[in-house]
């Protein structure tokens, strides 16, 4: 970044740069330019009731200046703070403004009052003014200053009114005023410059860090059910939860191991992802959780981690979903078939890892869901006594018969065909 003072005039390089720093300094300064001019009102406003009594012959002339051009002029500047849209252009505003509070200066203390050092004070405090409280940048604070303090030394070394000695002072106080005011206008710019380039980068920074932040939230919650992912962000270290009224559905591919002897790595892969992309759909548009897949078994579950009074309604017609769905891609061309096993009941669920970290769920429903499929016939869905009793009004359900499941006994098992048609 340069700093040096042709820098300062120009401004940055990057026109879009520069543009950018100049709305940034107005709204950084416009409360401060506000005020500083209201404070200069209220100075002008007690100079003219002062005028009575110090220039009793001027005062009418001082005061009819002062409300005819500086009131207007002042009350535009303010409004002008005050209008966002404008911020980019106040720069304009104020030195205007302080231009002309400057060439009224030289006019009521040079020309009206006739008094060198009255103009001197004024005009030095103009100054100051115009780089510390107006904030003018340096390039325009300086010229806006150069606009009354120029006319203002011609007059006074072609008056014949004040001594040698009161233009000596005069002109030193005026333009050691002016040095001092600009330099702080420099330094006050040059910082300026520089909060905004630090500004820009923090920025930067904060964006990025807030893409990469929706990057991992966005693969969090592909990982997990999202109240457990905010759970997880929210510093829980633990996660176990148990659900008593949870379904299960397990989905395993028929004929998918033989199909991945016979083709390349790369179509495995292709065939894998496109049936499973499928299913995550479904699963998604009926609001079912996907809890994992183990090499061609896809497991999901309703009732977790919100609880749902329709849990084994919304499995039961994924399942559908997923025959279909699985048909279809056969008819495309490929010799594959699902097998699909249901079970309902408690389960206990958590997140277990510290590395691949997984959202899981273990318990009797979760085994008794997987004989379900494993005991299963190809293209069917196999489901328990207990999914049956919820969906024997609303499903078509055949009864297949009994399966011998360790710690159980034998269980009765249903075949879902499809559901009922209404009316």
């Amino acid at each position: 970044m340069q700093q040096n003072f042709l820098w300062m005039i120009q401004g940055f390089p990057d026109k879009k740069q520069e543009a950018d720093f100049v709305k940034f300094h107005d709204e950084d300064t416009a409360t401060l330019a506000r005020v500083a001019i209201i404070l200069s009102l209220l100075s002008w406003t007690i100079f003219a009731g002062l005028s009575f009594f110090l220039f009793p012959g001027a005062a009418v002339r001082v005061t009819l200046t002062i409300l005819c051009i500086l009131y207007p002029v002042f009350l535009v500047q303010i409004i002008a703070t005050f209008v966002r849209r404008l911020y980019g252009n106040l720069q304009i505003f104020s030195f205007f403004a302080n231009a002309v509070a400057g060439l009224v200066s030289v006019y009521v203390g040079h020309s009206t009052l006739q008094h060198p050092f009255l103009s001197v004070f004024a005009l030095s405090l103009i100054c100051i003014f115009a780089f510390l409280l107006l904030r003018l940048r340096f390039a325009i604070g300086s010229l806006s200053t150069l606009l009354f303090l120029i006319p203002y030394q011609i007059l006074l070394l072609n008056s014949t009114a004040y001594s040698s000695q009161d233009k000596a002072i005069s002109t030193f106080a005026l333009w050691t005023a002016e040095l001092f005011a600009v330099a702080g206008g420099y330094s006050l710019e040059r910082m300026s410059r520089d909060l905004f380039l630090k500004t820009r980068i923090i920025e930067d920074q904060s964006r990025k860090l807030a893409l990469e932040r929706e990057k991992s939230d966005r693969l969090l919650f592909n990982m997990m059910p999202v109240p457990i992912a905010e759970r997880l962000k929210e510093g829980e270290m633990t996660i176990a939860d148990s659900h008593s009224a949870v379904t299960i559905l397990f989905a395993d591919i028929v004929g998918f191991t033989a199909l991945a002897a016979r083709i390349s790595p790369v179509e495995v892969v292709r065939v894998l992802n496109g049936i499973f992309s499928t299913f995550d759909a479904l699963v998604q548009a009926c609001g079912a959780e996907k809890i994992k897949t183990i090499g061609d078994a896809y497991m999901a579950a309703t009732g977790i981690p919100d609880k749902r009074v329709d849990h084994v309604q919304t499995i039961a017609g994924l399942a559908l979903q997923m025959i279909s769905a699985i048909r279809n891609l056969d008819k495309a061309g490929g010799s594959l078939d699902i097998r699909i096993g249901i079970h309902t009941g408690s389960v206990v669920a958590g997140v277990i890892g510290t590395q691949k970290f997984l959202y899981d769920i273990w318990g009797d429903t979760v085994n008794t869901a997987s004989r379900m499929e494993s005991h299963g016939i190809p293209g069917e869905i196999q489901v328990s006594e207990e999914v049956y009793v919820e969906l024997k009004q609303d499903f078509d359900l055949l009864e297949r018969g009994t399966i011998a499941i360790k710690g159980k006994g034998d269980l009765k098992t249903y075949i879902l065909k499809g559901r009922k048609q209404k009316g």
